[in-house]
């Protein structure tokens, strides 16, 4: 009588193992932006974090502070300055992010509110712009100061233009 023994033969093997590569391929671009967007949501946390803390700073020292967009070209950052221009802090983006402010430079006040360096000053404006640049898979994260109250709101959206 003859047993047979239990197991995959080499050619089940390279199927499945085939197959998985497939499905991995499939799956590789939208890790890819998944990624991408996980960075554009950490850099814009760190942001309003700290543009939250030099609002505080600029209301118990009682003196203004200043952020600065340096959007023009690669290295981009947002700096954080108290009134003697000493930095305060720093966030520096990678050059392969896509970066656009509508008003690079404004300050907390003392009393807790806001100003713009900027030529329209509105109810709100927006202190910076930026997402991931992926085409496939765009992920955005806007930065608005509320002028009146001081207040940072950060919130993701699609593409900045």
């Amino acid at each position: 009588m003859r047993t047979r023994e239990a197991g995959y033969t080499f050619i089940e093997f390279v199927v499945a193992l085939t197959l998985l590569s497939l499905l991995i391929l499939l799956i590789m671009p939208s890790l890819q932006g998944y990624q991408a967007n996980a960075q554009v949501r950490s850099f814009g946390e760190q942001i309003v974090e700290q543009a939250r803390a030099a609002e505080l700073a600029s209301v118990s020292t009682g003196q203004w502070t200043q952020y600065v967009v340096a959007n023009d070209f690669p290295p981009y950052s947002i700096k954080f300055l108290n009134s003697v221009g000493t930095v305060l802090s720093q966030v520096n983006l990678p050059p392969t992010m896509h970066v656009t402010a509508a008003c690079y430079k404004g300050k907390f006040e003392p009393q807790g509110t806001a100003n713009e360096f900027c030529a329209n000053p509105n109810a709100t404006f927006n202190m910076i712009c930026f997402d991931s640049n992926t085409p496939s898979n765009p992920l955005g994260f806007i930065v608005t100061v509320v002028v009146a109250t001081g207040q940072v709101i950060g919130t993701t959206r699609g593409v900045c233009n």
